[in-house]
């Protein structure tokens, strides 16, 4: 894949969350090599996706199934990676990753499950998984090889965890 300016990638993420277009849903077989990759897969209506990344080698991967679900996701650095997948209705990730080989994994199934999760430095991991209705979890991570795992089920949960 020809390296391509942040205002291309913004242009072809858009083409790729539209159901309208019938290429779509396929992921296709790419070598990331040091270009930006965005795999994006929707699977029903009224769904959304931003991105912007900058940097070399980063990742992400989104999944949508049901209607009204969100993501805006922002990377720079080199090596990112960001793996998301929500099913249901209303749910919302906002994701910024600013370092080096940093990692989120989000899985949101149900309804208005929020997360935030912000990175800033190198090599730091967040895992968040949502089940249930309403649940909020915010990920705030200030350092270099730092850890976050946050597990919600049921209703109304809220959790924060700011690690430096």
């Amino acid at each position: 894949m020809p390296y391509l300016p942040r205002y291309l990638c913004r242009f072809a993420v858009a083409l790729l969350c539209t159901p309208a277009v019938p290429w779509a849903s396929e992921s296709p077989d790419l070598d990331p090599g040091n270009d930006p990759v965005v795999l994006a897969e929707p699977m029903s209506g009224y769904n959304s996706f931003v991105v912007t990344q900058d940097g070399i080698a980063n990742e992400l991967n989104a999944m949508q199934q049901g209607t009204h679900n969100s993501i805006e996701a922002r990377q720079w650095g080199a090596g990112n990676w960001l793996d998301l997948a929500q099913d249901g209705q209303m749910n919302h990730a906002a994701l910024l990753q600013d370092g080096d080989h940093n990692a989120i994994i989000v899985q949101q199934s149900g309804e208005r499950n929020d997360t935030a999760v912000t990175q800033y430095g190198v090599g730091n991991e967040a895992d968040l998984f949502q089940w249930g209705v309403g649940n909020t979890a915010m990920v705030e991570q200030y350092g270099n090889q730092l850890r976050a795992t946050v597990w919600q089920w049921g209703t109304g949960n809220n959790t924060r965890v700011v690690q430096q």
